[in-house]
């Protein structure tokens, strides 16, 4: 869910014009000393403790701490009462300002935190809709997408079937904290090398993802031919592995899919590539 920035924005300064407007009542309340000044300052302290709280912990430990503060204040004021015959209007003070507080400074921490959250999103999303790879200078998943209506026209015009491959990297999340950022670097050229030396001139090679390396290519062609290329790009690439002294020493293996283009359920690159996507899962 995308966050609205100007709802965000809005929240974020009247939380912090409550918070400000809090502080100006605290600061008079106690320059007016009806309370006392040490019972004040205690309590001032208390609140900022709380405060402190919530704001590295969250509001419902904020909550529970400021809670347990207003019944013994709380019970302060009812003995007093009774056994003292005191009671001012002032004492309530301290029982309604500190929830308020907390819950100002969760406000303000909270849209934070969705700020920060929408910040990583475009990062990600900036990384992911580049026109070009960085590492590998590939196309991307802009570009495949808008590529996908022209490659769909030519497969109609010439009567030949469509296919899409997609190559990724097997236990990739487990193998990438094995590899330094230069080790990983160099698998992800090499695969590109070795993807492209393995196809023939009318593939078109792409980066779809970044974040989990995935290779795709729009290329006409027939079953049996996709199966010598799989073939032929696993072959490949093992023995590229084992003549890199960076990268020999560890275990990597190569998942290839296909999927082939049906007009009929997929009206979309998206459709397409999820096909593909999901016959990895049988590459065993």
């Amino acid at each position: 869910m995308k966050l609205n920035k100007r709802y965000a924005s809005t929240i974020m300064d009247l939380s912090l014009l409550f918070f400000i407007s809090l502080v100006s009542i605290t600061v008079i309340f106690v320059g007016l000393g009806n309370n006392g000044f040490f019972i004040d300052l205690i309590s001032l302290l208390i609140t900022l403790i709380l405060v402190i709280i919530t704001y590295f912990t969250g509001i419902v430990s904020g909550l529970i701490f400021t809670l347990i503060f207003v019944f013994v204040q709380l019970g302060y004021v009812s003995y007093q009462y009774v056994f003292m015959k005191q009671f001012t209007y002032a004492s309530l003070f301290w029982l309604i300002i500190p929830p308020l507080y907390c819950l100002s400074i969760f406000l303000i921490t909270y849209q934070v935190r969705l700020l920060e959250k929408e910040n990583e999103r475009l990062k990600k999303n900036n990384v992911q809709y580049n026109a070009l790879d960085a590492e590998t200078h590939l196309r991307t998943l802009t570009l495949y997408e808008s590529d996908f209506p022209m490659f769909v026209t030519m497969s109609e015009r010439f009567q030949t079937d469509l296919y899409t491959v997609v190559v990724r990297i097997r236990y990739w999340d487990s193998l990438k904290k094995l590899m330094t950022e230069e080790q990983t670097k160099e698998l992800l050229k090499m695969i590109t090398r070795v993807f492209q030396e393995s196809s023939d001139q009318s593939n078109s090679l792409y980066m779809v993802n970044q974040v989990t390396p995935t290779w795709s290519s729009y290329t006409f062609s027939t079953p049996e031919s996709l199966r010598e290329f799989r073939e032929l790009l696993k072959e490949r690439f093992l023995e590229e592995l084992e003549k890199t002294t960076n990268l020999n020493n560890l275990t990597i293996d190569l998942l290839v899919s296909q999927a082939k283009y049906d007009p009929e359920e997929m009206t979309k690159a998206s459709d397409f590539l999820s096909e593909a996507l999901n016959g990895l899962q049988y590459d065993v």
